[in-house]
């Protein structure tokens, strides 16, 4: 197999944070792979970005978020104070 190697490669000195372009005959090069996926993130934030803004937000009323922060306090207490006890199976049955 025969490899082209391209002219960064053939001088000493390389700018940091450069990479070296190595094409294998036959295939694409990286380049041309970094410019399609480029091209293709650059069309999917263009279809992004004429979308019309989110509508419907939803806002949870203070005391029904208090609410909420108050659960997940007393879960994640829960689970510390059980994994400290040696019992890790409430935490893998959480994690499912």
């Amino acid at each position: 197999m025969h490899l082209a190697f391209s002219s960064a490669m053939s001088s000493k000195k390389q700018a940091p944070g450069t990479t070296v372009a190595i094409s294998i005959p036959g295939q694409p090069s990286p380049v041309r792979i970094c410019m399609f996926r480029f091209a293709s993130l650059h069309r999917a934030f263009v279809v992004l970005l004429a979308l019309p803004p989110a509508t419907g937000v939803i806002v949870l009323h203070p005391s029904v978020l208090a609410r909420y922060e108050a659960q997940l306090n007393q879960l994640q207490t829960g689970l510390a104070n059980d994994i400290a006890a040696g019992d890790p199976e409430s935490a893998e049955q959480m994690r499912d």
